[in-house]
């Protein structure tokens, strides 16, 4: 882990899945370093055969989840993402589990940022919605419920969206393109900062 430091910024990717994201970017930008984290070994490989391969010295595959991550981390990255979070990720964040969210803040710098981008809907995901006891996604959850949470938990609100169809490719996520977008889907990025409250 000794290396990080040389690099001008440190965005991790939280839920990878194929590592798409950070090998795409890892490629643009030489400077910066991007760690896809992903509980699932499998997903990741055929990415990271594609690092070994082009010998990219910034781009990092960890195998571990938001319950387990590395504490070499700590405090040294700029830039947690987690986009289109699913399965227990997706419980942790959309109903801000204090002690999983502060195992991802701490991961942060004094300065940094979490930006999550939600897609979810009730009437195409009943079931996975179901499971994890989710609210429907609108302006006036994020705003009403999950941000004051999210400040409890140390963040600052440093901006609330709602995205529009032509905005998700920007967002270079795989996950994006397996989700049904054909009807209208709520999606909603949220990016807080961390601010200077004592760390757990």
């Amino acid at each position: 882990m000794g290396l990080i430091k040389e690099f001008d910024k440190k965005i991790v990717d939280l839920g990878t899945g194929d590592g798409k994201y950070v090998l795409r970017n890892g490629l643009k930008n030489p400077n910066r370093l991007y760690i896809g984290i992903d509980p699932i070994k499998k997903q990741m490989q055929a990415s990271s055969r594609k690092v070994a391969r082009k010998k990219l010295p910034n781009v990092l595959f960890i195998v571990a989840s938001a319950e387990n991550l590395p504490w070499e981390l700590n405090e040294i990255v700029d830039e947690v993402k987690i986009i289109f979070p699913w399965g227990s990720l997706l419980n942790y964040v959309a109903n801000c589990d204090l002690e999983k969210i502060q195992k991802i803040r701490n991961l942060l710098k004094k300065d940094g940022t979490l930006e999550i981008v939600f897609g979810y809907t009730k009437d195409k995901e009943p079931v996975e919605t179901g499971r994890l006891g989710l609210e429907i996604l609108s302006e006036d959850y994020l705003k009403d419920f999950l941000v004051p949470k999210y400040k409890q938990a140390g963040f600052s609100l440093l901006k609330m969206e709602k995205l529009e169809k032509k905005e998700f490719p920007d967002i270079g996520s795989s996950w994006s393109k397996r989700l049904d977008f054909g009807s209208k889907r709520p999606v909603f990025r949220l990016v807080l900062g961390s601010s200077s409250f004592e760390k757990s």
